[in-house]
Protein backbone atom coordinates (compact mmCIF):
# COMPACT_ATOMS: atom_id res chain seq x y z
CA UNK A 1 0.00 0.00 0.00
CA UNK A 2 2.71 2.39 0.91
CA UNK A 3 4.64 1.86 -2.37
CA UNK A 4 0.61 2.49 -4.52
CA UNK A 5 0.54 5.43 -2.42
CA UNK A 6 4.32 6.79 -3.24
CA UNK A 7 3.57 6.13 -6.65
CA UNK A 8 0.10 8.20 -6.88
CA UNK A 9 2.21 11.11 -4.53
CA UNK A 10 4.35 11.27 -7.69
CA UNK A 11 1.44 11.23 -10.49
CA UNK A 12 -0.39 13.48 -8.26
CA UNK A 13 -0.66 17.14 -7.58
CA UNK A 14 1.61 19.02 -5.35
CA UNK A 15 -1.09 19.04 -2.41
CA UNK A 16 -0.78 15.43 -1.98
CA UNK A 17 3.08 15.52 -2.35
CA UNK A 18 2.96 17.69 0.72
CA UNK A 19 1.28 15.54 2.96
CA UNK A 20 3.73 14.42 4.48
CA UNK A 21 4.72 17.39 5.87
CA UNK A 22 1.33 18.38 7.81
CA UNK A 23 2.29 17.27 11.13
CA UNK A 24 4.95 19.18 13.22
CA UNK A 25 7.55 16.48 12.89
CA UNK A 26 7.69 15.62 9.14
CA UNK A 27 5.70 12.21 10.00
CA UNK A 28 2.33 11.19 7.91
CA UNK A 29 -0.75 10.80 9.09
CA UNK A 30 -0.13 6.96 9.53
CA UNK A 31 2.50 7.44 12.03
CA UNK A 32 0.15 9.78 14.06
CA UNK A 33 -2.55 6.92 14.23
CA UNK A 34 -0.10 4.65 15.65
CA UNK A 35 1.36 7.20 18.68
CA UNK A 36 -2.62 7.96 19.66
CA UNK A 37 -3.25 3.84 19.65
CA UNK A 38 -0.29 3.72 21.28
CA UNK A 39 -1.11 6.30 24.21
CA UNK A 40 -4.83 4.79 24.13
CA UNK A 41 -3.07 1.46 24.93
CA UNK A 42 -1.56 2.59 28.22
CA UNK A 43 -4.40 4.96 29.40
CA UNK A 44 -6.53 1.71 29.06
CA UNK A 45 -3.95 -0.26 30.56
CA UNK A 46 -4.07 2.20 33.41
CA UNK A 47 -7.52 2.42 33.77
CA UNK A 48 -8.23 -1.36 33.90
CA UNK A 49 -5.50 -1.25 37.14
CA UNK A 50 -6.90 1.45 38.96
CA UNK A 51 -10.40 2.97 37.58
CA UNK A 52 -10.47 5.74 40.27
CA UNK A 53 -7.38 6.98 39.52
CA UNK A 54 -7.78 7.35 35.61
CA UNK A 55 -11.46 8.16 35.15
CA UNK A 56 -12.55 11.85 36.80
CA UNK A 57 -9.02 12.94 37.17
CA UNK A 58 -6.53 11.39 34.72
CA UNK A 59 -3.66 11.54 36.79
CA UNK A 60 -1.32 8.92 36.43
CA UNK A 61 1.67 7.91 38.27
CA UNK A 62 4.44 9.18 37.39
CA UNK A 63 7.21 6.49 36.34
CA UNK A 64 3.68 5.55 33.90
CA UNK A 65 3.81 8.46 32.14
CA UNK A 66 7.67 8.55 31.83
CA UNK A 67 6.69 5.09 30.42
CA UNK A 68 3.98 7.00 27.74
CA UNK A 69 6.53 9.54 27.02
CA UNK A 70 9.45 7.47 26.43
CA UNK A 71 7.09 4.33 24.16
CA UNK A 72 5.81 7.81 21.91
CA UNK A 73 9.38 9.23 21.56
CA UNK A 74 10.51 6.06 20.35
CA UNK A 75 7.61 5.47 18.08
CA UNK A 76 7.87 8.83 16.28
CA UNK A 77 11.42 8.31 15.98
CA UNK A 78 11.17 4.63 14.54
CA UNK A 79 8.40 6.03 12.11
CA UNK A 80 10.07 9.00 11.49
CA UNK A 81 13.15 7.27 10.28
CA UNK A 82 11.43 4.38 8.31
CA UNK A 83 9.38 6.70 6.32
CA UNK A 84 12.09 9.11 5.48
CA UNK A 85 14.18 5.94 4.12
CA UNK A 86 10.95 4.48 2.38
CA UNK A 87 8.86 7.13 1.25
CA UNK A 88 9.14 8.97 -1.69
CA UNK A 89 11.37 12.26 -2.07
CA UNK A 90 10.64 15.84 -2.56
CA UNK A 91 10.49 17.10 -5.81
CA UNK A 92 12.56 19.80 -6.87
CA UNK A 93 9.07 21.85 -8.00
CA UNK A 94 7.68 20.80 -4.25
CA UNK A 95 10.60 22.74 -2.88
CA UNK A 96 10.30 25.41 -5.09
CA UNK A 97 6.65 25.63 -3.88
CA UNK A 98 7.19 25.66 -0.06
CA UNK A 99 9.71 28.40 -0.84
CA UNK A 100 7.62 30.59 -2.72
CA UNK A 101 4.91 30.53 -0.27
CA UNK A 102 6.85 31.54 2.39
CA UNK A 103 6.70 35.48 3.31
CA UNK A 104 9.08 38.08 1.90
CA UNK A 105 12.32 38.87 4.06
CA UNK A 106 13.16 42.11 5.06
CA UNK A 107 16.87 41.81 3.44
CA UNK A 108 14.61 41.26 0.09
CA UNK A 109 11.83 43.64 0.42
CA UNK A 110 15.09 45.80 1.26
CA UNK A 111 16.07 45.07 -2.36
CA UNK A 112 13.36 45.71 -4.03
CA UNK A 113 12.63 49.04 -2.55
CA UNK A 114 15.84 49.90 -3.50
CA UNK A 115 15.00 48.82 -6.95
CA UNK A 116 11.64 50.83 -6.79
CA UNK A 117 13.26 54.09 -5.50
CA UNK A 118 16.15 53.95 -7.47
CA UNK A 119 16.01 57.23 -10.43
CA UNK A 120 17.60 57.53 -13.84
CA UNK A 121 21.52 57.56 -14.04
CA UNK A 122 21.18 60.95 -15.77
CA UNK A 123 18.40 62.40 -14.06
CA UNK A 124 20.11 65.35 -11.98
CA UNK A 125 17.82 64.97 -8.95
CA UNK A 126 18.80 60.98 -8.86
CA UNK A 127 22.55 61.69 -8.46
CA UNK A 128 21.72 64.23 -5.65
CA UNK A 129 19.68 61.39 -4.05
CA UNK A 130 22.89 59.43 -3.39
CA UNK A 131 24.94 61.60 -1.92
CA UNK A 132 22.27 61.93 0.71
CA UNK A 133 23.00 61.49 4.83
CA UNK A 134 23.87 57.52 5.18
CA UNK A 135 20.97 55.06 6.15
CA UNK A 136 21.19 52.20 8.36
CA UNK A 137 18.93 49.09 7.63
CA UNK A 138 17.83 46.85 10.43
CA UNK A 139 17.03 43.54 9.30
CA UNK A 140 15.14 40.81 11.31
CA UNK A 141 12.02 42.49 12.17
CA UNK A 142 8.76 42.24 10.82
CA UNK A 143 8.83 45.84 9.30
CA UNK A 144 11.20 47.42 7.38
CA UNK A 145 12.60 50.15 9.68
CA UNK A 146 15.47 52.89 7.76
CA UNK A 147 17.23 55.06 10.77
CA UNK A 148 19.66 57.52 10.42
CA UNK A 149 23.34 57.60 11.84
CA UNK A 150 24.11 57.93 15.15
CA UNK A 151 26.02 61.29 15.03
CA UNK A 152 28.16 62.63 12.68
CA UNK A 153 31.92 61.33 14.24
CA UNK A 154 32.39 58.50 15.98
CA UNK A 155 34.06 58.46 19.53
CA UNK A 156 36.49 55.17 18.25
CA UNK A 157 37.49 56.35 14.53
CA UNK A 158 39.97 58.75 13.31
CA UNK A 159 37.86 61.94 13.27
CA UNK A 160 37.93 62.79 9.32
CA UNK A 161 37.11 59.13 8.35
CA UNK A 162 33.46 60.31 9.07
CA UNK A 163 33.27 62.50 6.37
CA UNK A 164 33.87 59.44 3.83
CA UNK A 165 30.75 57.79 5.37
CA UNK A 166 28.10 59.46 2.35
CA UNK A 167 30.03 58.04 -0.28
CA UNK A 168 30.28 54.39 1.41
CA UNK A 169 26.75 54.55 1.12
CA UNK A 170 26.31 55.94 -2.04
CA UNK A 171 28.21 52.63 -3.97
CA UNK A 172 26.58 50.41 -1.59
CA UNK A 173 24.03 49.64 -4.38
CA UNK A 174 26.69 49.15 -7.33
CA UNK A 175 28.99 47.53 -5.75
CA UNK A 176 26.18 44.97 -4.69
CA UNK A 177 25.64 44.10 -8.60
CA UNK A 178 29.16 43.78 -9.52
CA UNK A 179 31.10 41.50 -6.59
CA UNK A 180 33.80 41.05 -9.04
CA UNK A 181 35.08 44.74 -8.46
CA UNK A 182 35.47 44.03 -4.58
CA UNK A 183 37.83 41.07 -5.54
CA UNK A 184 39.69 42.96 -7.90
CA UNK A 185 39.78 45.77 -5.06
CA UNK A 186 40.94 42.82 -2.89
CA UNK A 187 43.45 42.25 -5.07
CA UNK A 188 44.77 45.91 -5.70
CA UNK A 189 44.70 46.00 -2.10
CA UNK A 190 47.72 42.88 -1.64
CA UNK A 191 49.64 45.37 -4.67
CA UNK A 192 49.59 48.26 -2.38
CA UNK A 193 50.67 45.91 0.72
CA UNK A 194 53.43 44.62 -1.39
CA UNK A 195 54.57 48.11 -2.72
CA UNK A 196 53.26 47.43 -6.25
CA UNK A 197 52.46 50.47 -6.65
CA UNK A 198 52.46 51.24 -10.49
CA UNK A 199 51.06 48.05 -10.58
CA UNK A 200 48.16 49.10 -8.16
CA UNK A 201 47.51 52.21 -10.81
CA UNK A 202 46.96 49.94 -13.81
CA UNK A 203 44.84 48.13 -11.97
CA UNK A 204 42.83 51.00 -10.72
CA UNK A 205 42.59 52.83 -14.04
CA UNK A 206 40.93 49.65 -15.92
CA UNK A 207 38.60 49.46 -13.43
CA UNK A 208 37.82 52.85 -13.70
CA UNK A 209 36.99 52.52 -17.14
CA UNK A 210 34.71 49.31 -16.50
CA UNK A 211 33.00 50.94 -13.63
CA UNK A 212 33.24 54.82 -14.15
CA UNK A 213 29.65 55.00 -11.96
CA UNK A 214 31.63 53.69 -8.69
CA UNK A 215 32.64 57.01 -6.38
CA UNK A 216 34.10 54.54 -3.68
CA UNK A 217 36.39 53.53 -6.87
CA UNK A 218 37.52 56.15 -8.05
CA UNK A 219 38.59 57.82 -4.24
CA UNK A 220 40.64 54.78 -3.25
CA UNK A 221 42.71 56.00 -6.96
CA UNK A 222 42.95 59.48 -5.74
CA UNK A 223 43.85 58.83 -2.42
CA UNK A 224 47.28 56.13 -4.17
CA UNK A 225 47.94 58.93 -6.16
CA UNK A 226 48.08 61.53 -3.42
CA UNK A 227 49.69 58.81 -1.10
CA UNK A 228 52.94 59.26 -3.44
CA UNK A 229 52.65 63.18 -3.56
CA UNK A 230 51.54 62.95 -7.33
CA UNK A 231 49.51 65.77 -6.79
CA UNK A 232 49.09 66.19 -10.93
CA UNK A 233 48.06 62.82 -11.04
CA UNK A 234 45.71 62.84 -8.26
CA UNK A 235 44.00 66.17 -9.35
CA UNK A 236 43.48 64.36 -13.22
CA UNK A 237 41.72 61.16 -11.41
CA UNK A 238 39.12 63.59 -9.64
CA UNK A 239 38.52 65.68 -13.11
CA UNK A 240 37.64 62.14 -14.57
CA UNK A 241 35.52 60.66 -11.68
CA UNK A 242 33.33 64.36 -11.93
CA UNK A 243 32.41 63.19 -15.98
CA UNK A 244 31.00 60.76 -14.54
CA UNK A 245 29.68 61.37 -11.27
CA UNK A 246 29.09 65.28 -11.48
CA UNK A 247 26.66 65.30 -8.19
CA UNK A 248 29.12 63.32 -6.12
CA UNK A 249 29.46 65.84 -3.29
CA UNK A 250 32.56 63.89 -1.79
CA UNK A 251 34.61 63.90 -5.23
CA UNK A 252 34.39 67.88 -5.09
CA UNK A 253 35.34 67.94 -1.58
CA UNK A 254 38.52 65.81 -2.36
CA UNK A 255 39.56 67.49 -4.61
CA UNK A 256 38.82 70.83 -3.08
CA UNK A 257 40.57 69.48 0.26
CA UNK A 258 43.52 68.59 -2.62
CA UNK A 259 43.64 72.42 -3.88
CA UNK A 260 43.77 73.51 -0.22
CA UNK A 261 46.63 71.82 0.69
CA UNK A 262 48.51 73.01 -1.91
CA UNK A 263 47.71 76.60 -1.31
CA UNK A 264 45.53 77.38 -4.02
CA UNK A 265 42.70 78.60 -1.64
CA UNK A 266 40.53 80.51 -4.64
CA UNK A 267 40.54 76.97 -6.87
CA UNK A 268 39.11 75.27 -3.38
CA UNK A 269 36.82 77.66 -2.35
CA UNK A 270 35.19 77.63 -5.97
CA UNK A 271 35.01 73.66 -5.10
CA UNK A 272 33.77 73.58 -1.98
CA UNK A 273 30.82 75.95 -3.78
CA UNK A 274 30.19 73.23 -6.79
CA UNK A 275 30.31 70.38 -3.49
CA UNK A 276 27.43 72.38 -1.76
CA UNK A 277 25.24 72.72 -5.25
CA UNK A 278 25.69 69.08 -5.33
CA UNK A 279 24.71 68.75 -2.15
CA UNK A 280 23.48 71.02 0.50
CA UNK A 281 23.33 68.50 3.82
CA UNK A 282 27.13 67.66 3.82
CA UNK A 283 28.45 68.48 6.74
CA UNK A 284 31.86 67.57 6.14
CA UNK A 285 31.53 69.99 3.25
CA UNK A 286 30.90 72.92 5.64
CA UNK A 287 33.35 71.81 8.22
CA UNK A 288 36.19 71.56 5.61
CA UNK A 289 35.26 74.98 4.04
CA UNK A 290 35.12 76.47 7.24
CA UNK A 291 38.44 75.45 8.71
CA UNK A 292 40.04 76.55 5.22
CA UNK A 293 38.44 80.55 6.05
CA UNK A 294 39.67 80.04 10.02
CA UNK A 295 43.23 78.54 8.83
CA UNK A 296 43.37 81.97 6.18
CA UNK A 297 42.05 84.37 9.09
CA UNK A 298 38.40 84.81 8.03
CA UNK A 299 36.99 83.70 11.12
CA UNK A 300 33.59 85.12 10.23
CA UNK A 301 33.22 83.67 6.97
CA UNK A 302 33.78 80.41 8.55
CA UNK A 303 31.26 81.06 10.96
CA UNK A 304 28.93 81.57 8.89
CA UNK A 305 30.21 78.52 7.07
CA UNK A 306 29.24 76.74 10.61
CA UNK A 307 26.15 78.51 11.42
CA UNK A 308 25.43 77.63 7.56
CA UNK A 309 25.79 73.96 8.11
CA UNK A 310 24.14 73.72 11.69
CA UNK A 311 20.97 74.97 10.13
CA UNK A 312 21.25 71.86 7.84
CA UNK A 313 22.33 69.30 10.85
CA UNK A 314 21.55 71.25 13.99
CA UNK A 315 23.04 67.53 15.73
CA UNK A 316 26.45 67.62 13.53
CA UNK A 317 29.07 66.92 16.11
CA UNK A 318 31.66 67.95 13.33
CA UNK A 319 30.84 71.22 13.15
CA UNK A 320 29.85 71.80 16.81
CA UNK A 321 32.99 71.11 17.45
CA UNK A 322 34.61 73.21 14.50
CA UNK A 323 32.80 76.03 15.76
CA UNK A 324 33.54 75.29 19.20
CA UNK A 325 36.93 75.47 18.11
CA UNK A 326 36.71 79.11 16.25
CA UNK A 327 34.68 80.63 19.16
CA UNK A 328 37.62 79.72 21.61
CA UNK A 329 40.06 81.10 18.85
CA UNK A 330 37.88 84.42 18.65
CA UNK A 331 38.29 84.54 22.32
CA UNK A 332 34.32 83.46 23.06
CA UNK A 333 35.62 80.50 26.01
CA UNK A 334 31.73 80.12 27.55
CA UNK A 335 30.23 80.14 23.93
CA UNK A 336 32.75 77.32 22.90
CA UNK A 337 32.33 75.77 25.90
CA UNK A 338 28.44 75.77 25.45
CA UNK A 339 28.96 74.40 21.75
CA UNK A 340 31.50 71.79 22.93
CA UNK A 341 28.95 70.71 25.57
CA UNK A 342 26.06 70.59 23.39
CA UNK A 343 28.32 68.39 21.54
CA UNK A 344 28.43 65.91 23.96
CA UNK A 345 24.68 65.78 24.82
CA UNK A 346 24.71 64.07 21.02
CA UNK A 347 27.22 62.03 21.77
CA UNK A 348 28.68 61.47 25.42
CA UNK A 349 31.37 59.18 24.60
CA UNK A 350 33.10 61.38 21.89
CA UNK A 351 36.78 61.79 22.37
CA UNK A 352 37.80 64.76 20.37
CA UNK A 353 34.74 66.56 22.10
CA UNK A 354 36.20 65.61 25.51
CA UNK A 355 39.73 66.56 24.42
CA UNK A 356 38.61 69.93 23.12
CA UNK A 357 36.72 70.69 26.29
CA UNK A 358 39.65 69.79 28.28
CA UNK A 359 42.00 71.75 25.98
CA UNK A 360 39.91 74.37 26.86
CA UNK A 361 39.72 74.08 30.36
CA UNK A 362 43.53 74.07 30.26
CA UNK A 363 43.61 77.60 28.59
CA UNK A 364 41.29 78.88 31.30
CA UNK A 365 43.26 77.75 34.32
CA UNK A 366 41.67 74.70 35.18
CA UNK A 367 43.40 71.96 35.76
CA UNK A 368 41.45 69.86 37.76
CA UNK A 369 38.92 70.11 34.82
CA UNK A 370 41.27 69.81 31.99
CA UNK A 371 42.63 66.45 33.93
CA UNK A 372 38.81 65.30 34.13
CA UNK A 373 37.95 65.56 30.50
CA UNK A 374 41.27 64.08 29.41
CA UNK A 375 40.68 61.07 31.53
CA UNK A 376 37.16 61.25 30.22
CA UNK A 377 38.60 60.76 26.48
CA UNK A 378 40.69 57.64 27.32
CA UNK A 379 37.74 55.87 29.11
CA UNK A 380 35.56 56.27 25.89
CA UNK A 381 38.85 55.96 23.62
CA UNK A 382 41.74 54.44 24.46
CA UNK A 383 42.96 54.71 20.73
CA UNK A 384 42.95 58.60 21.21
CA UNK A 385 46.45 59.16 20.95
CA UNK A 386 46.00 63.03 20.90
CA UNK A 387 44.25 63.09 24.38
CA UNK A 388 47.17 60.61 26.38
CA UNK A 389 49.33 63.09 24.76
CA UNK A 390 47.53 65.93 25.93
CA UNK A 391 47.09 64.83 29.79
CA UNK A 392 50.56 63.52 29.44
CA UNK A 393 51.96 67.17 29.01
CA UNK A 394 49.80 68.38 31.26
CA UNK A 395 51.21 66.35 34.03
CA UNK A 396 54.69 67.26 32.93
CA UNK A 397 53.99 71.14 32.79
CA UNK A 398 53.06 71.11 36.16
CA UNK A 399 56.29 68.57 37.74
CA UNK A 400 54.54 65.68 37.89
CA UNK A 401 57.03 63.45 35.40
CA UNK A 402 56.57 60.35 37.14
CA UNK A 403 52.82 60.31 36.19
CA UNK A 404 53.82 61.63 32.36
CA UNK A 405 55.84 59.00 32.01
CA UNK A 406 52.98 56.98 33.26
CA UNK A 407 50.57 57.81 30.82
CA UNK A 408 52.99 58.32 27.95
CA UNK A 409 53.62 54.16 28.78
CA UNK A 410 49.56 53.68 29.43
CA UNK A 411 48.96 55.22 26.17
CA UNK A 412 51.41 53.75 23.83
CA UNK A 413 50.25 50.32 25.21
CA UNK A 414 46.96 51.11 24.76
CA UNK A 415 47.33 52.43 21.30
CA UNK A 416 50.02 49.75 20.13
CA UNK A 417 50.97 51.40 16.80
CA UNK A 418 47.63 53.27 16.09
CA UNK A 419 46.87 56.40 15.99
CA UNK A 420 50.04 59.64 15.59
CA UNK A 421 53.76 58.65 16.43
CA UNK A 422 53.83 61.83 18.71
CA UNK A 423 53.19 60.29 22.00
CA UNK A 424 56.21 58.23 21.13
CA UNK A 425 58.07 61.07 20.61
CA UNK A 426 57.19 62.94 24.11
CA UNK A 427 57.53 59.90 25.89
CA UNK A 428 61.18 59.77 24.16
CA UNK A 429 61.61 63.56 24.43
CA UNK A 430 60.65 63.29 28.54
CA UNK A 431 63.26 60.81 28.77
CA UNK A 432 65.78 62.94 27.08
CA UNK A 433 65.44 65.93 29.00
CA UNK A 434 65.90 63.83 32.34
CA UNK A 435 69.43 62.82 30.79
CA UNK A 436 68.01 59.22 30.52
CA UNK A 437 69.18 58.69 26.63
CA UNK A 438 69.59 54.51 26.84
CA UNK A 439 65.43 54.92 27.76
CA UNK A 440 64.82 57.22 25.20
CA UNK A 441 66.77 55.14 22.30
CA UNK A 442 64.39 52.40 23.81
CA UNK A 443 61.15 54.19 22.78
CA UNK A 444 62.51 55.12 19.52
CA UNK A 445 63.54 51.18 18.80
CA UNK A 446 60.18 50.34 19.63
CA UNK A 447 57.94 53.08 17.64
CA UNK A 448 59.80 51.99 14.97
CA UNK A 449 58.79 48.36 14.66
CA UNK A 450 55.31 49.29 14.85
CA UNK A 451 55.52 52.84 12.52
CA UNK A 452 58.25 51.31 9.97
CA UNK A 453 57.08 53.80 7.26
CA UNK A 454 57.57 56.97 9.51
CA UNK A 455 60.13 58.48 8.09
CA UNK A 456 59.92 61.41 10.15
CA UNK A 457 60.69 58.88 12.88
CA UNK A 458 63.04 57.68 11.77
CA UNK A 459 65.01 61.06 11.09
CA UNK A 460 64.34 61.76 15.51
CA UNK A 461 65.34 58.33 16.08
CA UNK A 462 68.77 58.93 13.87
CA UNK A 463 69.46 62.26 15.13
CA UNK A 464 69.32 60.68 18.64
CA UNK A 465 71.65 58.46 17.45
CA UNK A 466 74.17 60.81 16.32
CA UNK A 467 74.43 62.71 19.86
CA UNK A 468 75.22 59.62 21.15
CA UNK A 469 78.32 59.40 18.97
CA UNK A 470 76.71 56.01 16.78
CA UNK A 471 76.94 57.53 13.40
CA UNK A 472 77.07 54.40 11.35
CA UNK A 473 73.68 53.79 13.00
CA UNK A 474 72.17 56.90 12.24
CA UNK A 475 73.34 57.01 8.98
CA UNK A 476 71.63 53.52 8.58
CA UNK A 477 67.93 54.93 9.77
CA UNK A 478 68.72 58.11 7.41
CA UNK A 479 69.15 56.00 4.39
CA UNK A 480 65.88 53.89 5.51
CA UNK A 481 64.38 57.06 5.17
CA UNK A 482 65.24 58.21 2.68
CA UNK A 483 63.91 54.58 0.61
CA UNK A 484 60.73 55.43 2.25
CA UNK A 485 60.46 59.34 0.83
CA UNK A 486 63.61 60.03 -1.63
CA UNK A 487 62.72 63.66 -2.16
CA UNK A 488 62.80 65.16 1.53
CA UNK A 489 66.03 67.46 0.93
CA UNK A 490 66.36 67.37 5.43
CA UNK A 491 67.49 63.87 5.63
CA UNK A 492 70.27 64.31 2.87
CA UNK A 493 71.30 67.22 4.99
CA UNK A 494 71.30 65.52 8.30
CA UNK A 495 73.00 62.75 6.55
CA UNK A 496 75.81 65.39 4.95
CA UNK A 497 75.74 66.86 8.48
CA UNK A 498 76.82 63.41 9.82
CA UNK A 499 79.79 62.67 7.22
CA UNK A 500 80.94 66.44 7.84
CA UNK A 501 81.63 65.27 11.65
CA UNK A 502 83.17 62.07 10.81
CA UNK A 503 85.21 64.91 8.37
CA UNK A 504 84.13 63.50 5.01
CA UNK A 505 83.67 66.60 3.20
CA UNK A 506 83.78 65.35 -0.58
CA UNK A 507 80.72 63.18 0.50
CA UNK A 508 78.53 65.97 2.31
CA UNK A 509 79.39 67.79 -1.19
CA UNK A 510 77.84 65.12 -2.82
CA UNK A 511 75.10 64.34 -0.35
CA UNK A 512 74.01 67.64 -0.55
CA UNK A 513 74.13 68.59 -4.00
CA UNK A 514 71.96 65.81 -4.43
CA UNK A 515 69.54 66.91 -2.15
CA UNK A 516 69.35 69.83 -3.93
CA UNK A 517 68.45 67.46 -7.42
CA UNK A 518 65.97 65.33 -5.81
CA UNK A 519 64.12 68.31 -4.11
CA UNK A 520 63.46 69.65 -7.19
CA UNK A 521 62.63 66.77 -9.33
CA UNK A 522 60.30 65.93 -6.44
CA UNK A 523 58.71 69.22 -6.75
CA UNK A 524 58.36 68.84 -10.43
CA UNK A 525 56.89 65.30 -10.33
CA UNK A 526 54.31 65.97 -7.29
CA UNK A 527 52.93 69.14 -8.88
CA UNK A 528 53.45 68.51 -12.95
CA UNK A 529 52.11 71.02 -14.44
CA UNK A 530 50.30 73.82 -14.01
CA UNK A 531 47.88 73.73 -17.14
CA UNK A 532 44.47 71.74 -16.54
CA UNK A 533 44.49 72.54 -12.74
CA UNK A 534 41.09 74.67 -12.59
CA UNK A 535 38.04 74.02 -12.29
CA UNK A 536 36.68 73.62 -16.27
CA UNK A 537 35.50 70.24 -16.86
Amino acid sequence: RRQGRAGKRKRGSLVSEGTRNDTPGGIDRTVCCWLALSFSAVVGFETVRAPGRVMGTMRLPRRHVLVVLGLMASLRGGFAAFVQLTGPKRSATTMRAAVCQRPASTSALNRVLQLRCRTPQNSVAGSRMQVLSPMNEFEGQDTLVMKPRRGAVSSSARFPSSSLAPAEHTQTTRESEAPELQVHMLQVQKLIGQGKLEAAEDVYSDLCTEFPESGKLWMKRFKLARSQKLYGNAREVLQQSLKHNPCNAILWQAWADLERSLGRVNVARNLYRKGLEANPWLPSLYNSWGSMERGIGRIEAARQLYQQGLTHNANSVRLLLSSGVLEDIDGHPELARSLFRRGLLVEPGNSFLLHALGMLEYKAGDVAGAREAFRAAVQADSDHTQSWLAWGQLEEANGNIAIARSLYADGCKACAGRGTVQLWQAWARLEEKNSDMRAALDVYRRAIVLFRQDSKLLVECAKMMAKVGDAAEASTLLRRALDIDAYNPYVYQILANIEISQHRYTEALRLFAAGVAMAEKGFSKSFGPEGGAGVGM
